[in-house]
């Protein structure tokens, strides 16, 4: 059976290729390539900040990352002075949170460029998805440094680090079908 790759763009475009109809590859080798876990039906990975490991979701409609009030001196830079912004999207409710700038976020060989980062109480998100403890939510702060691709069959997250200003792609292969579900979950 011919794998199928859908590319999504910030710019809406949707193309579809068949890769097992190409002799050659369609991108180069991966910059670098992680296994992850599930948190609720989403990708759940592992970075390092400094010598401390954390374990964060990956969500492309969150605009930027989000970690939990216990994390705020594991990821404070001593350079910068913390922001206060409003986030939205957290149930119902509209609140108001501490804006830090994160550096030094690597995910094994492959460092993360300064990320604007949300610290906010994170148990209500952690109460309605079942899995792992989440330190964070890595979003588009993140996503926007790499071409990304998830292979949700192997369980495979791939980067390739972007050169020049960021045009991000996000690639899925595989489909739901391919997605652990979490207990009492029925996806129509």
């Amino acid at each position: 059976m011919p794998a199928f790759l859908g590319f999504i763009s910030h710019q809406n475009n949707f193309g579809l290729s068949i890769r097992d109809l190409s002799p050659e590859p369609l991108v180069p080798p991966p910059s670098e390539k992680l296994d992850f876990r599930y948190k609720g039906g989403i990708p759940l990975i592992k970075v390092q900040k400094g010598p401390e490991e954390l374990n964060v979701t990956i969500d492309s409609g969150a605009e930027i990352n989000l970690f939990r009030e216990k994390c705020r001196n594991k990821l404070l830079d001593l350079a910068g002075e913390p922001e206060k912004s409003t986030l939205g999207g957290l149930g119902n409710e509209v609140k108001s949170i501490e804006v830090i700038n994160v550096s030094d976020i690597r995910l094994d060989r492959l460092f993360c460029r300064p990320m604007k980062t949300g610290i906010t109480d994170m148990g209500g998100w952690e109460n309605r998805h079942f899995g792992p403890v989440t330190d964070g939510i890595l979003g588009y702060e993140f996503l926007s440094q790499f071409l990304v691709a998830f292979n949700f069959k192997k369980r495979e997250l791939s980067l390739w680090e972007l050169s020049g200003p960021p045009d991000p792609v996000l690639v899925l292969e595989g489909g739901d079908n391919n997605r652990e579900q979490r207990p009492g979950h029925n996806p129509k």
